[in-house]
Parts: C-alpha cells; sequence; structure tokens
C-alpha cells in the first residue's frame, strides 16, 4: 500500500481528500496509523486478474478459520496428552506406593526426586527437599561384611552416572535410631525419549530375617559339628536316586579321613567295610528300603592307617509324598 505523507505545502484539498479514500495506512510523523477514512475498492487485481473485494475478504475469513481450527485441535492434542501423561504417571506413583518393595527414583547427580512409603519405613526417615542427601536416603551404608561403605561407592551411582544395571546388590543400611537393616537392590538407569541418561531408580528389599535364618543355621550346624566331635559321632545322607552320599566333618575322622579329602559314593563307602561285612550290610540296607524300616547295626571298616574299628549305625528311610523311598539318613559311632 501506499503511505502518503501530508504536507499541505506540497499537496492540494482535493490531491489529500482522494489520498485518503484511497490508501489504507497513513504516516504522521514517525507513526503508521490506520486510515479510518479508507474505502476499499469493489475489485482488486490478483495477478492479471480482478476479483471482488468481497470474495477476498471470504477466503482470507476461511483462511483465518481454518487456522484457527488447526490451531484448536492441536491445542486439544496437546491437552489430552498432557492429560494421558498425568493419569500414566498417577497409576505408577500408586503402583509404586502399592509395592511391599522399596522404591525410589534419583536423578543423575544423586538428587531423590521420588520415593515410596516403603522406603521410608526402611531408611527410617523421609528425606527433605531442602537437605543434601544423595543416591539413598539411609544415613549410613555399609557392606555385608560390616565395613562402612562410602556414598560415592554406593552401586546406584554407578547406574545413575553410567548406567550400568545392578543386580541382587546386597548391603547394609543404618536408620537414625541405630538399627541396622540388610537390603538386596536391583537398579536400572532411568533415559529420556532420545535416549540420555538422566537418572537411576533403585527396588531394595528388607533381607534381615533370611540374614538371620542363615545365621542361626550356621550356629546350629557349628553346635552340631561340635557335638559330633564330643561323642565321636558322624552323620552322613544317601540319595537313592544318585547314589551320591554326603558325610559330615567328624564322620570322616572315624573313617581316618580328612573332610572332603575324596568324592563318596555308596560303592566308595563299601570299599571302606572289612570284605566279610559288605553283603550282610546290603541285604540289611536293601531290607530297610524295600520294608520302609530303620536301620540299626554293627559293621567293620579298615581305616586308612590300616587300623580296623566297629562302627554302630543307626538310620531311617526318607519318603517322597507318593511314598517312594528317595533318601537314607542316619548316624554312625566309633564303637570300637
Amino acid at each position: 500500500c501506499a503511505l502518503p505523507i501530508y504536507q499541505h505545502s506540497r499537496f492540494g484539498v482535493p490531491c489529500i481528500h482522494d489520498i485518503l479514500q484511497t490508501h489504507p495506512v497513513a504516516i504522521l510523523g514517525d507513526q503508521v496509523c490506520p486510515n479510518s477514512y479508507y474505502e476499499s475498492p469493489e475489485m482488486v487485481l490478483i495477478g492479471d486478474q480482478e476479483v471482488s473485494t468481497s470474495e477476498v475478504k471470504a477466503k482470507r475469513v476461511d483462511w483465518w478459520i481454518s487456522q484457527l481450527i488447526r490451531r484448536r485441535r492441536g491445542e486439544q492434542e496437546r491437552e489430552r496428552a498432557e492429560a494421558a501423561l498425568r493419569e500414566s504417571e498417577q497409576r505408577f506413583r500408586e503402583i509404586v506406593e502399592l509395592m511391599p518393595a522399596a522404591v525410589y527414583v534419583c536423578d543423575k547427580n544423586g538428587r531423590i526426586l521420588q520415593f515410596n512409603r516403603t522406603a521410608v519405613e526402611l531408611w527410617g526417615r523421609e528425606p527433605r527437599p531442602d537437605e543434601d542427601v544423595r543416591f539413598c536416603g539411609a544415613i549410613r551404608h555399609f557392606r555385608t561384611d560390616g565395613s562402612a561403605l562410602p556414598r560415592a561407592e554406593l552401586p546406584i551411582v554407578e547406574t545413575a552416572r553410567n548406567g550400568t544395571p545392578m543386580r541382587n546388590q546386597e548391603g547394609v543400611i543404618e536408620r537414625p535410631n541405630g538399627s541396622l537393616v540388610n537390603v538386596m537392590a536391583n537398579i536400572a538407569p532411568i533415559r529420556n525419549a532420545e535416549g540420555a541418561l538422566v537418572g537411576a531408580i533403585n527396588c531394595f528389599l528388607d533381607v534381615s530375617e533370611r540374614h538371620q535364618a542363615e545365621e542361626r543355621l550356621r550356629q546350629s550346624e557349628r553346635r552340631l559339628a561340635e557335638a559330633q566331635q564330643v561323642g565321636h559321632i558322624g552323620s552322613w545322607e544317601r540319595d537313592l536316586r544318585t547314589n551320591q552320599v554326603t558325610w559330615s566333618d567328624e564322620l570322616y575322622r572315624l573313617f581316618g579321613l580328612k573332610a572332603g579329602e575324596i568324592e563318596l559314593s555308596y560303592e566308595q563307602f563299601l570299599s571302606f567295610l572289612v570284605p566279610q561285612d559288605v553283603d550282610r550290610l546290603r541285604s540289611l540296607v536293601d531290607q530297610a528300603i524295600r520294608e520302609r524300616g530303620p536301620l540299626d547295626f554293627d559293621y567293620r571298616i579298615t581305616r586308612a592307617d590300616g587300623s580296623v574299628h566297629v562302627l554302630h549305625e543307626q538310620g531311617s528311610v526318607i519318603l517322597n509324598e507318593e511314598g517312594e523311598p528317595i533318601r537314607l539318613v542316619g548316624t554312625a559311632q566309633d564303637v570300637t
């Protein structure tokens, strides 16, 4: 559009009147203003064709309407996507909160972003947004051997910074009240849509009861071994499906052997017997298996040093759910 400059000294009144009617924009000093006196023509020239002004305006209105519709559709799609994302995140939070395992998420710098109530219970505390606790909410960490584990050496640090998954990592965390919790963690990296590493998620379980049970079992086995050594009584087990035999350390000593010195089988056991006792022992054992009865008899063995000893054996037959014999267990005592 032409931009008229109103200078009375150069243009007469008729000229200015024509300009006001034919130019939509006017410049007044340094201001560009719309011209309210402008009268649009009935026809305009587009290329080499004349088109009515009303048709141009109609097309322009249609174009603006289409742009508004397109923009609104885009906004609606974005709103639906954002709503679906919020719903998905809410479902994730609800699932994580209901999990019996402790779960928390941190960014690659270790800042804890999200955690469930089980994590708070195992930590014995709830991390505050204003505190500088990184990579784990517990106050102190230890290895399974009891040595201190610096926070910078926690398994989740390797995952969050280098993307290395960690499986079945065991350790000990300390609560504010001084109690210790044995935990087993499985840690996975978190990546954004572009595949860039942004943090890690840690899912860990309280395995204190399992560790306590294992410790009780070790103590029981230790007490049993001490009792067998004092009473010169050894225990044994025979798997009837594989014919493999397991001896206690004391039973090895009764045979004049070091614990675990040889790989045992039933035939290997029979080789220690005085030849005259082999067939009798076989017969008694086979009878006990057939009748599902007890074992109770004496036999003689020749030890590695050539000495002959008399052992008294007692045992029983172990059956499966179908009533079939699967194992023999028993004890042997030197009654020489």
